[in-house]
């Protein structure tokens, strides 16, 4: 192993800390997947819970975060997205949101997890900006991250009472330490197949899992369209849902009429 792939590995374990009731949501990608591996060897596995969002497409990922959870013996459960009219949950949800978004499968999860007894989430958030996004640069990853995405994570879930982990997020500061901040300098270690994690990991994770990760899941997020599509046609039968740019109009239109909807009404609770 080079000395870039330990420092790599050895930093990301370190950053895996050990605590009680623990679950990880695993995505089949490799972000996910590394953070499992190092908590299954400082908690023994059949403690650990996963879990893993399904959006019923040939191109979900599901299957394969379902072997892994398999491979490392974890109790696992896989959450049907189809399953959800999230059109109507909106109101609710939202006001758990410091953005209006209406891709929010993350609150299905985490409610989930509140209901088997789960204290500590981890998540392979913060892989992506720093070792590779597939669609966007490394600065607008950052940016999407620290103002949107890791907010979103700790507000959900501090209303389960449930903590979250980054593991790779304490990992920010030794890289940037050593690529700088100039992005020419961080293309050294940012690619849109994540190939410094990979090539860190490949005699690191089970060789049976180096064949089961995938480079992404960006699917998913084209797949929540698809469901969108068919809870809008209940709400909205004469509206035009042909196409994804349709359909997120009409998503982000109920999640205006929902946010107007939390400005009148008392808190709610997701846990009542």
């Amino acid at each position: 192993m080079s000395e870039r792939d330990e420092s790599i590995v050895n930093a990301i374990k370190n950053s895996v800390i050990a605590f009680p009731y623990p679950a990880v949501y695993i995505s089949g990608g490799i972000d996910s997947t590394v953070v499992l591996h190092h908590l299954c060897q400082k908690v023994p596995c059949n403690e650990i819970r996963t879990y893993t969002a399904k959006f019923d497409s040939p191109k979900d990922t599901h299957l394969v975060a379902e072997e892994i959870a398999r491979y490392y013996g974890v109790k696992h459960t896989t959450i049907d997205m189809t399953q959800f009219d999230y059109v109507s949950d909106l109101p609710h949800i939202l006001r758990l949101f410091r953005n209006p978004q209406w891709n929010v499968w993350i609150w299905y999860l985490a409610r989930q997890a509140f209901m088997d007894g789960v204290k500590n989430v981890y998540l392979g958030e913060w892989g992506d900006e720093l070792f590779g996004y597939p669609d966007r640069s490394c600065l607008q990853a950052y940016a999407d991250q620290i103002s949107r995405i890791t907010p979103m994570y700790h507000a959900v879930h501090a209303d389960f009472w449930i903590k979250v982990h980054m593991p790779f997020s304490s990992l920010e500061p030794c890289l940037k330490s050593k690529v700088g901040y100039e992005p020419k300098a961080f293309q050294e270690w940012f690619s849109p197949n994540k190939g410094a994690l990979r090539e860190a990991y490949a005699n690191v994770l089970p060789s049976r899992v180096m064949e089961l990760v995938t480079p992404c899941c960006a699917p998913a997020f084209t797949d929540y369209v698809n469901i969108g599509r068919i809870y809008l046609k209940k709400h909205f039968p004469n509206v035009k849902l042909d196409t994804a740019d349709e359909v997120k109009e009409v998503l982000w239109r109920v999640c205006v009429n929902a946010l107007f909807t939390r400005m009148h009404e008392t808190p709610f609770s997701s846990r009542r």
